[in-house]
């Protein structure tokens, strides 16, 4: 990769950052190599904000992105598991949990030993959960997986499937388990899912500032024809999530038929059909901050 120099220094000693003191062409082909070794992730800020709103995540959940591609949510939220899950491993080690802390008489381990210890330290440092990536093109399944090759994704599994009819997938019970005698009947528990993304494919036309030339091809009548499979593709989430899960539907439109619209028909359907859904507050990191009071004139 090319070498960038700090910019010089302006009166202050404050950077300088211009087109006189940085190779602007050299940044981004920097970055773009950068994004083919899977060392960098560009994302604007509307596009990480979905995968923040499953929070709270843990490496144990079972995760379903129900409309992968292209796929940087879905390695936000592999990233994030992988966070938490060696997080909460190192937090137990150290507080002297179940095996916690070695004894200094077991410094004379064999080297052997010592290698299988760190080899089963490592492991246990992985989630243990799924998260399932699901995208209906198989071209941008394969990105997907592409992407994923650059960073740890043990519990990623990719899959190809409209998203209205997500099948109902069935957990096979480990052995010794108490449900273990499903796999002599074929009979296996279904599994739901503790956090589900939907982000649906939509008009886009919340992405017109960075791509002006659409703007004279807006029209409503491309927000009506998305609104029905946006609200099949939300209510097979719904029937999918666990109880006391959480869901969060996302689009890049601003047209209430494409966001307001499908949350106000999904509960009213979800409802009809038994399930038990509520609104969520978004989380703090979503939370407007408060207004800073304005001074200009005060003191009359």
């Amino acid at each position: 990769a090319p070498a960038l120099a700090a910019p010089a220094a302006a009166e202050g000693g404050a950077p300088k950052l211009g087109s006189d003191s940085v190779d602007f062409d050299r940044v981004t082909e920097l970055l773009i190599r950068l994004g083919k070794t899977g060392e960098v992730v560009q994302q604007e800020h509307g596009s990480v904000l979905p995968a923040l709103c499953l929070a709270p995540l843990s490496g144990d959940m079972a995760v379903l992105d129900l409309c992968a591609a292209p796929g940087s949510k879905t390695l936000q939220v592999l990233d994030r598991m992988h966070q938490v899950a060696a997080g909460a491993r190192i937090s137990t080690d150290q507080g002297g949990g179940p095996g916690g802390g070695a004894s200094a008489g077991q410094g004379s381990a064999s080297n052997g030993s010592a290698a299988a210890a760190a080899a089963a330290a490592a492991v246990d440092l992985l989630p243990r959960g799924l998260l399932v990536a699901n995208e209906l093109e198989r071209r941008r399944c394969g990105k997907i997986s592409e992407r994923a090759r650059s960073q740890p994704s043990l519990p990623l599994i990719v899959t190809s499937c409209d998203a209205r009819v997500f099948p109902t997938l069935q957990v096979a019970a480990s052995e010794g388990s108490s449900s273990s005698s499903s796999s002599s009947t074929g009979v296996f528990p279904r599994l739901k899912f503790d956090r589900i993304l939907c982000d649906v494919p939509c008009s886009g036309d919340g992405a017109l500032r960075k791509m002006p030339e659409e703007l004279p091809k807006w029209g409503v009548t491309r927000a009506l024809a998305e609104h029905p499979v946006q609200l099949a593709i939300l209510l097979r989430g719904l029937e999918l999530l666990a109880p006391g899960g959480r869901l969060v539907y996302s689009t890049c439109s601003l047209n209430p038929i494409e966001n307001e619209a499908v949350v106000a028909a999904a509960l009213s359907a979800g409802h009809a059909r038994g399930l038990r859904l509520k609104l969520l507050d978004p989380p703090p990191v979503l939370r407007p901050a408060p207004a800073q009071p304005n001074h200009e004139g005060a003191g009359g």
